[in-house]
């Protein structure tokens, strides 16, 4: 697997943000007049640096890691976790740190199931939400490279759903107090969360619950319609609004190859990096693995199973924004991938 140049411009300390424990940043620089060159700004919330810098930004970030890792006692530093976990507030975590091809610690804290006592362990399988975005992010800037699609493509190329899209007059007022959006929403601002999509969570009033009502277990092209059936919660580009934007990226990847996103994932990222447990479902083996979702109660105790099992066959609708299942080492091996500069052969060995 080969990530190009275009893909390399965009990616930057993801790993940070996935190997948790290793919290070194790196100042980088991003002008209003580049935003279109990094696309992971809003995925990962971390600067970005220039793409001339990039070698130099490699360099620094290993020789500070180095000197980060070295002044930390990584011993003590699962006791707030584990505190939490003691405390009834959290089933259990799995945390891991990694530097230049080396596990240095791995705390595996509490239980994948409480119930069944089952304990937390190095295989978990979790659901891990957010931590999709990037997956479908590094697919689509694959897709780049090859020419397949470009940042300030219009997304109505593939996606004609999005024609005259309309924006509220208040963000919290009713959803028919709209005018019409200035321009087209573009692959960037899907990238940079500025297309003026939400989450429920995200924005307030009548949108909010609009949001909520959104046929997510439909066909993408259900959920699609219902989608674009709301207005916008500001124009394009305008500012970041945190959305489903990386659910409708993985749609276009869908229509562009002619593939589910699963499959599409599957063949551009998960296969090529030997990522074995990574999907958006699950073997029968491996839901015996899965850790189970737990919320809090109105008494503030654990409460089981709140979005049921792992499927053990591909969902009608695949999220590229938030429905991977995944473990710590199969992130680790993505991560590794971004450090790395994109690279890595036919077996996911990493050209490190």
């Amino acid at each position: 697997m080969q990530i190009g140049p275009t893909t390399l411009r965009c990616i930057s300390k993801l790993y940070t943000a996935s190997c948790r424990e290793t919290a070194v940043l790196v100042p980088g620089t991003l002008s209003a007049s580049k935003r279109s060159q990094f696309c992971f700004a809003a995925t990962t919330g971390f600067s970005l640096v220039d793409p001339p810098a990039w070698t130099l930004q490699k360099v620094l970030l290993s020789r500070l890691c180095s000197v980060r890792l070295s002044l930390v006692n990584l011993d003590s530093n699962q006791a707030s976790i584990r505190e939490v976990v003691d405390a009834g507030l959290l089933s259990g975590a799995l945390t891991m740190v990694w530097q230049r091809g080396e596990v240095l610690q791995l705390n595996a804290i509490g239980y994948r199931d409480v119930q069944a006592r089952i304990p937390m362990q190095r295989d978990t399988i979790f659901r891990i939400a957010s931590m999709s975005k990037p997956v479908t992010t590094a697919a689509a800037m694959a897709l780049v490279d090859e020419g397949k699609m470009a940042l300030d493509d219009p997304i109505t190329r593939w996606l004609p759903e999005f024609i005259d899209m309309r924006v509220l007059d208040d963000p919290g007022g009713p959803l028919d107090s709209a005018r019409p959006a200035r321009r087209l929403i573009t692959v960037d601002d899907l990238l940079t969360h500025r297309s003026g999509l939400a989450y429920a969570f995200s924005v307030v009033g009548p949108l909010s619950r609009a949001y909520l009502r959104l046929p997510i277990r439909q066909d993408p092209d259900t959920w699609l319609a219902e989608l674009t059936a709301l207005p916008l919660v500001h124009q394009p580009g305008e500012r970041m609004t945190y959305s489903h934007a990386t659910d409708v990226l993985g749609i276009i990847l869908s229509r562009i190859e002619g593939k589910k996103l699963h499959e599409v994932l599957t063949e551009r990222i998960f296969d090529p990096l030997g990522m074995r447990d990574t999907g958006f479902f699950v073997t029968t083996e491996g839901r015996r693995r899965a850790a189970t979702m737990y919320k809090l109660d109105e008494n503030g105790q654990l409460c089981h199973d709140v979005m049921g099992p792992a499927p053990i066959a591909p969902p009608t609708f695949c999220q590229g924004g938030g429905g991977l299942w995944s473990t710590v080492d199969d992130y680790l091996l993505f991560a590794r991938m971004l450090l790395a500069g994109g690279e890595a052969d036919d077996q996911g060995q990493l050209h490190l």
